[in-house]
């Protein structure tokens, strides 16, 4: 990675290495950044295409899937199929450990390419204890007040249960549980990022779509399998309370419908799969995850 003023940091121009991945049917891909370090083995059009996507988000839009399978690039297939004739071209500028600060980052570094579709993909999981995090950073006069209800000990313990699922699922729930102020600070930051990036995008005439990305919790439950419940025998929580970033992103998103921001709530889709949305390994999304977004994209985006 290299040093960036506007999302603190970027991928290197044209890496290239293998990731491997036994839970997919190849056991693995390449990865390759472009001259301008964005996931995609082509580099930018010099000339403005008939329409240009720019992705921004996390892991799961940088993609534990090979290019090909990735919602930018199948997004990219689809609208070249629909749109006959005209040129095309979608962005990914997915990154691991990325939030809504950073989604902003993105737009700034990359506004002069002059979009046509900015999209936004929000993961439940942690976007919001992230976005938190930097929100009370940047206000350091913010009460860090932190009321531990989980002994350290407990955290040690269920980090050697599997790590996958906290950092996917439960680590922001946990942290949610113990400081409803947290959640207020999460809720916030989001808020207040997406309203500036909404801003920008209506100075620059660009069309901005927000999709959210549940936790596989939310949304497909059973491919968590006995984690769960092993953690929760350390950690207990209620119902209620392993649903608070389902309420959180309820909040959000209704105050994106009144900000006038589009929106594509994957929740329905994921929860109606009757297939994994989710890698069993890792609870990133699988190719079928990623399809269902470039479908629900395209079908929005060819719609107008």
């Amino acid at each position: 990675m290299i040093y960036d003023p506007n999302t603190y940091y970027w991928n290197r121009s044209n890496r290239k290495y293998r990731r491997a991945f036994m839970e997919h049917p190849r056991g693995g891909w390449m990865i390759k950044t472009n001259e301008q370090g964005f996931r995609k083995t082509a580099d930018v059009l010099a000339q403005s295409p008939d329409l240009r996507i720019l992705f921004a988000g996390d892991s799961h839009t940088g993609g534990v899937v090979p290019e090909h399978e990735n919602m930018v690039q199948v997004l990219e297939a689809l609208m070249l199929s629909s749109l006959d004739g005209q040129t095309v071209e979608a962005l990914n500028a997915g990154h691991g450990g990325y939030d809504y600060w950073h989604y902003l980052g993105t737009l700034e570094r990359t506004i002069q390419l002059k979009p046509d579709v900015f999209v936004v993909v929000g993961f439940g999981g942690n976007d919001f204890s992230g976005a938190a995090r930097l929100y009370r950073y940047h206000n350091s006069n913010l009460s860090n007040n932190f009321k531990r209800r989980f002994p350290t000990d407990a955290y040690t313990e269920i980090r050697e249960l599997r790590d996958a699922i906290l950092s996917q699922d439960l680590m922001q729930v946990l942290h949610f549980v113990e400081s409803k102020q947290l959640v207020a600070y999460a809720e916030r930051a989001t808020c207040q990022v997406m309203t500036e990036i909404k801003r920008l995008c209506d100075e620059a005439g660009i069309r901005l779509i927000y999709v959210h990305i549940p936790p596989s919790m939310d949304a497909q439950p059973q491919i968590l399998g006995d984690s769960l419940q092993a953690i929760l025998k350390v950690c207990p929580m209620t119902p209620e309370e392993l649903q608070v970033t389902d309420r959180l992103t309820d909040r959000v998103m209704s105050y994106l419908d009144e900000l006038g921001v589009e929106t594509v709530d994957m929740r329905p889709t994921y929860k109606a799969s009757v297939e994994d949305c989710y890698w069993r390994s890792d609870f990133h999304i699988n190719t079928l995850g990623h399809r269902l977004i470039a479908e629900a994209l395209a079908e929005r985006l060819a719609a107008n």
